[in-house]
């Protein structure tokens, strides 16, 4: 089989790293749209395209380095867990804000009873519980530890680029709409 393929995957060549990159930016869809299905299926499309397309044997290399693969199962899990605390602050971090922006937005609500800012915020922000519970989100948190390597590329993309356009639209956006404003008054 692996003579098939030989010439187009061999690995470091220009084909194989375009698979790789391919395999990157499905695995990368999965995780944003939170699909254990889907990339728990590229996952293994890939594992099977990497040993049946490529002369590498990882079972031999195993044996011969059980520690490195110690090694390395540790270290994913490790790096797994601490991404899935990570990813759960940004998570209610990002809950607070849009909490905050809300009650901002609605006066009339009173910030002091603890009981009608849940109801509101439960009718209004989609959000199952508030203060959001860990324990309602045991599949999260291991999803977000499982894939950790395309949650934690995407989300220190990503993130990053929408708070920054958020913030030129909120600084413009105000001023836009005061020019508007004056533009149409008279009509």
């Amino acid at each position: 089989m692996f003579d098939l393929w030989a010439p187009f995957l061999v690995v470091g060549s220009l084909w194989f790293w375009t698979a790789f990159v391919v395999f990157c930016i499905m695995m990368i869809i999965a995780v944003e749209n939170e699909s254990g299905k889907l990339a728990g299926f590229f996952t293994l499309m890939w594992a099977i395209f990497f040993f049946t397309a490529t002369p590498l044997d990882p079972f031999t290399w195993a044996a011969a380095n059980p520690w490195g693969i110690v090694a390395y199962i540790t270290g994913y899990f490790v790096l797994g867990t601490v991404w899935s605390f990570a990813k759960w602050l940004f998570k209610c971090i990002r809950l607070r804000r849009e909490v905050r922006e809300f009650l901002d937005k609605n006066p009339n609500i009173d910030r002091n009873d603890a009981e009608e800012v849940r109801m509101v915020v439960r009718e209004n922000i989609s959000f199952e519980a508030y203060p959001p519970q860990v324990s309602q989100h045991k599949s999260d948190l291991l999803f977000w530890a499982t894939y950790w390597p395309w949650s934690a590329f995407w989300t220190l993309l990503n993130d990053p680029i929408k708070y920054a356009w958020e913030a030129i639209y909120n600084t413009f956006g105000a001023g836009l709409q005061k020019i508007t404003d004056r533009m149409f008054k008279d009509l």
